[in-house]
């Protein structure tokens, strides 16, 4: 496994590890934006592609786990 792959994964570790200690589902976006990006990085994305990914798929995340909160 690459280097970086093992990186985005260990992202979503934590970010998993921190949304089932805190159980608000906002961690649940850089969750699932760290996991794409550990895809990415298998498929060999430019770096930059990866974080993009990354904030973009956070980001839609956020904004509709904020809009099923209401």
């Amino acid at each position: 496994m690459d280097e970086i792959v093992a990186r985005w994964l260990l992202l979503t570790a934590i970010f998993l590890g921190g949304e089932i200690l805190i159980r608000t589902y906002y961690l649940l976006g850089p969750t699932s934006g760290s996991l794409v990006s550990a895809v990415a990085a298998h498929l060999e994305f430019p770096f930059w592609s990866q974080w993009a990914l990354f904030f973009f798929i956070a980001m839609i995340f956020i904004v509709l786990t904020r809009e099923l909160k209401k």
